[in-house]
């Protein structure tokens, strides 16, 4: 049956050239036992034995030590199975023995050994094998030190480069360069108007810090913010994050806002029957006034007129705008107790008694305003015309014309301004003879 470890050995010899040193060989030769005459041949005999049994123990232990280093660590269970082959080889060495210590029978030219070379042999034998067995218990023992050496280093490499189970691998920021930036919602403005201001920067959870320039300051995210004075302004963001800071600035001009100032009179003083008012303000160069009233009425003047015909309240807005498109409004109100009468007559009587002669609505005289009146019979047949409050209808057809009959007559009269929306009037009036 073959021998796992004498076939290693085999194999390694023959790969394995040992090189020739003289001065060993001559040290050992001197260390064996000197005889002369009939036992040089003996002699010479045990000399190559013990040599021979020497070669073999140091090849042994060469070829054990470089497999050794070629092959690093060594495990536990391999040392032990080259130590079992060792001990299993100790009955060979032994049945060697037991060989030697018989008389040796040489060929026709040998002698034989004496019993004192037989010893010198065997303990020469043993101490070798002596040697070679403390040989492989060492390189035994140094090998399962190196074996637990390797694995305590494995062990110790293994815990510095596995991170722990419950701690994850440490993730690099992703670190964004801090910009400051923002847009306001309009880089002109009016007086008085908010402007709000919207946040673009590139960290909007870093530190915000805002100055519009007036005094006024913010930490908002996106602030809003009036100016209450014309004028350029530098409004100025910083944002900070740790040890950095960005800053952007952007200019805001403030444009001026006009005034109001509402002057409202009454055109017929003492009569609420006639609630006719002159309005008006002042104007700079650049700006337009522009009125409205609860009637519906509109009017683009500095002054205006108005007759408010209803009763109940009244009002009347003024909106001033710029050329910067800057306006302001502002609203005047009044209460009126009656609504409008025209102070027209019922009916007249042209007789030349001075009493009651002729025919004129009396508003028209006391407004002063543009008109135009007309009268018409019942067949709806036109028989007078004036726009003038001094030249009223006396009777007659177009004033010079015929008398005309007594009865019942219509008459319309039209506002030519704009004092009113509804401008027409109209009622009837009789005439007597």
């Amino acid at each position: 049956m073959s021998n796992p470890f004498n076939d290693k050995i085999k194999e390694s010899l023959e790969n394995f050239e040992m090189p020739y040193d003289a001065n060993a060989w001559a040290e050992f030769e001197k260390q064996l036992p000197q005889s002369g005459g009939a036992a040089t041949g003996g002699s010479q005999l045990g000399w190559k034995a013990v040599a021979l049994v020497a070669a073999l123990a140091t090849s042994v232990a060469t070829i054990w030590y470089l497999n050794s280093d070629k092959e690093g660590v060594i495990s536990d269970s391999a040392v032990v199975e080259q130590v079992e082959t060792t001990q299993e080889q100790s009955p060979s060495v032994e049945e060697n023995r037991s060989e030697l210590s018989e008389p040796i029978v040489l060929e026709k030219n040998s002698t034989k050994v004496s019993v004192s070379e037989k010893q010198q042999i065997a303990n020469s034998e043993t101490t070798i094998d002596n040697e070679v067995q403390s040989a492989i218990d060492n390189k035994t023992v140094g090998s399962e030190e190196m074996a637990k050496a390797a694995d305590s280093e494995i062990q110790n490499l293994d815990k510095k480069t596995l991170p722990p189970a419950d701690k994850p691998a440490h993730k690099k920021a992703n670190v964004q360069p801090l910009i400051a930036s923002f847009i306001p919602s309009s880089i002109k403005v009016c007086v008085g108007d908010g402007v709000r201001f919207i946040n673009e920067s590139s960290d909007l959870k870093a530190k915000m810090a805002w100055d519009f320039g007036d005094g006024g300051s913010s930490d908002e995210l996106n602030p809003s913010h009036s100016f209450m004075a014309s004028g350029n302004y530098e409004v100025t963001l910083r944002t900070e994050r740790d040890s950095k800071s960005a800053d952007r600035m952007v200019n805001v001009t403030v444009n001026p806002t006009p005034v109001t100032d509402i002057d409202a009179t009454l055109v017929k003083e003492g009569y609420e029957a006639i609630p006719f008012y002159r309005f008006e303000t002042v104007l700079k160069p650049n700006e337009a006034a522009f009125w409205s009233f609860t009637d519906g009425s509109k009017a683009q003047t500095a002054v205006v007129n108005h007759l408010f015909r209803n009763a109940g309240k009244s009002e009347a807005t003024l909106t001033v705008k710029n050329s910067f498109g800057c306006s302001v409004s502002d609203t005047w109100k009044t209460e009126n107790r009656k609504p409008f009468d025209f102070f027209a007559p019922t009916g007249f009587s042209p007789d030349g008694d001075g009493n009651n002669d002729a025919f004129m609505p009396g508003a028209l005289a006391d407004m002063g305003v543009s008109f135009g009146m007309v009268i018409l019979d019942q067949k709806g047949q036109e028989v007078f015309r004036t726009s003038s409050s001094s030249e009223p209808w006396n009777g007659k057809a177009n004033n010079n014309g015929r008398k005309l009959d007594a009865g019942i007559y219509v008459w319309t009269v039209v506002l030519k301004k704009e004092i009113v929306t509804k401008k027409t009037f109209s009622g009837t009036i009789t005439l007597l003879r």
